[in-house]
């Protein structure tokens, strides 16, 4: 086309225009040139699509637009004359809690200018709804002092509303204090370490943004708190059961062993959840209302039958009492709770049996850690991974095994007894005793094994093993005394087996040579006045030569 005025209206897209102008003497001027873009050439023309002209005070409400011409790179949205966030053709409005109408407005633009402005003016009713406020968790909860315990509460028919959670010392949801902070709807309530055994009980008061309104209070939650049985004196009787769980999913080798070695001692929490962990009272004193307590931070416990398994009464001499603790079935998938996890990052789960002595209660401990990685444990074979428990039998489960600490020495036995000399069994022995020895008949455990169910005293010949497969360290403060009693000194085999210098006793009373050396008995009976056990000392190196028959050594057990 062509055309000799000073302005013309084209409308064709991607089509390229050129001018020139011609003076009256003749000469033209360089061409200008001006192509129309394919996007669009008109500006944009908007219109609502998704509306509502009424609302009431406080409501959230979704409006889009739609355009008729042109195209739009960017939105303005305006709610009562202030500019909102939204740069898109929808937002949601949330319309004041007080006041008789809104006025919402938007528009549109592109590279050919901006598109009229749209305007909604919505009339507001001050119809503010009453929420409805439900319990999302059980309303009956439990927990130990110092572990928080979280509580949730579900809202129907809320606007703009808000939360405050309260505690109160009756199961009433008014005059109660209210909770710093907690101002959602989950409320994780957590006593104070030192709270005393008792109940706490929380409400959830929900006010809507809108007005007028009704607060709205929750069900109330009922908290049992136990006082933590961390901060409670030691007990007697003993407590066991499988305290190291390993998934074997991955950590393949390095510290935590190949996971070849470690399929036989692996633990499929999918089809073996439940785990027994028996304690026995002890022979003698006054013990009554015995009840079990888990600790499970993480999460990883499923559920446990401790109320029926709670001995509220009397609890008889060397009474035995079963606790079942179910493990959730999902702890060994991959990528879940337990995967990936060495043994400085396992879950722990502590398991605690407390009793009233006749003046105050007291516990006995158990310490659980799970893990995706090989247990205690160290080679006794090439290639031939085993699971020993992390401490001596008697020895304190909740200490750190690899850190030097007193209560890490445990109890002293005879070979042979199932009692250690520490509770009162026989320190004298003979030669030709085989009372912990595994024959034919007992190939698995002999009945005097004193060590707890899914373990057994090592042989002299896994002692062996232990020494030649495994690198040997000494840890801490080592001496040549022969009078120290204060655990300073450990040895390590391997990296995941430590074991305390924890010395021996004689006749059942003079500990000794504590730091100076050990002796973990052996399984086999003694011979020529020697009994079989593991020994390593100060100035000489592991073996499994054993000791003198005058003495009363430490027992690790091996799992089974």
């Amino acid at each position: 086309m062509s055309d000799t005025t000073q302005t013309i209206t084209v409308d064709t897209p991607g089509v390229t225009y050129t001018a020139t102008v011609t003076n009256a003497t003749g000469c033209v001027s360089a061409p200008a040139t001006k192509t129309i873009p394919l996007e669009g050439s008109t500006v944009p023309v908007l219109d609502w699509k998704t509306t509502t002209a009424t609302a009431s005070n406080g409501d959230k409400i979704f409006y889009e637009t739609t355009l008729l011409a042109g195209t739009a790179t960017s939105y303005e949205w305006t709610q009562d004359g202030t500019k909102l966030s939204a740069t898109t053709s929808s937002t949601t409005i949330t319309f004041p809690a007080t006041g008789t109408s809104s006025i919402i407005k938007v528009k549109a633009t592109n590279p050919c200018g901006t598109s009229a402005e749209i305007t909604k003016t919505v009339v507001l009713s001050p119809l503010c709804p009453t929420p409805t406020v439900t319990a999302a968790t059980a309303t009956t909860l439990s927990t130990v002092a110092g572990i928080g315990v979280a509580a949730k509460v579900n809202v129907a028919s809320g606007n703009q509303q808000t939360y405050q959670w309260y505690t109160n010392t009756t199961a009433a949801t008014t005059g109660g204090t209210a909770i710093t902070g907690a101002t959602s709807a989950t409320v994780t309530y957590t006593p104070a370490t030192t709270a005393a055994a008792g109940t706490v009980y929380l409400y959830c008061v929900v006010t809507n943004g809108c007005t007028p309104t009704t607060p709205v209070a929750s069900p109330v939650f009922t908290v049992t708190v136990t006082a933590n049985p961390a901060a409670l004196t030691l007990g007697s009787g003993t407590f066991a059961g499988k305290t190291c769980f390993d998934i074997n999913k991955s950590n393949d080798g390095a510290n935590c062993g190949t996971t070849v070695a470690r399929t036989a001692t692996m633990t499929n929490f999918a089809t073996l959840p439940a785990q027994p962990y028996v304690f026995t009272a002890s022979a003698t004193g006054v013990k009554s209302n015995l009840r079990f307590v888990v600790i499970d931070e993480l999460g990883a416990v499923q559920s446990t039958d401790a109320d029926t398994k709670a001995v509220p009464g009397t609890v008889a001499n060397s009474q035995v009492v079963t606790l079942t603790v179910t493990y959730k079935t999902t702890l060994s998938d991959v990528g879940g709770l337990i995967y990936g996890r060495t043994t400085d990052q396992a879950v722990n789960v502590k398991i605690y049996a407390i009793y009233f002595d006749g003046s105050k209660d007291v516990s006995v401990p158990l310490n659980i850690k799970i893990q995706d990685c090989a247990c205690c444990g160290a080679y006794i074979a090439a290639g031939v991974w085993k699971n020993f428990m992390c401490h001596n039998l008697g020895a304190d489960q909740t200490l750190d095994p690899k850190v030097p600490a007193q209560g890490l020495l445990g109890k002293y036995w005879v070979y042979g007894q199932k009692v250690s000399v520490t509770d009162g069994g026989n320190f004298r022995l003979d030669n030709g005793n085989t009372a912990w020895a595994r024959t034919a008949a007992y190939p698995v455990k002999a009945p005097n094994d004193p060590c707890p169910d899914g373990y057994h005293v090592p042989t002299k010949a896994e002692w062996a093993g232990v020494v030649a497969n495994n690198t040997f360290v000494r840890v801490g403060t080592w001496t040549s005394s022969a009078t120290q009693t204060v655990l300073t000194a450990m040895a390590k085999f391997g990296e995941q087996l430590y074991f305390p210098a924890a010395g021996y006793m004689l006749s059942g009373a003079n500990l000794g040579y504590v730091n100076n050396n050990a002796n973990y008995l052996a399984a086999d009976g003694p011979l020529n006045n020697v009994v079989p056990a593991l020994n390593f000392g100060t100035s000489y190196a592991p073996s499994a030569s054993g000791g003198g028959l005058a003495g009363q050594f430490s027992v690790r057990c091996m799992e089974q």
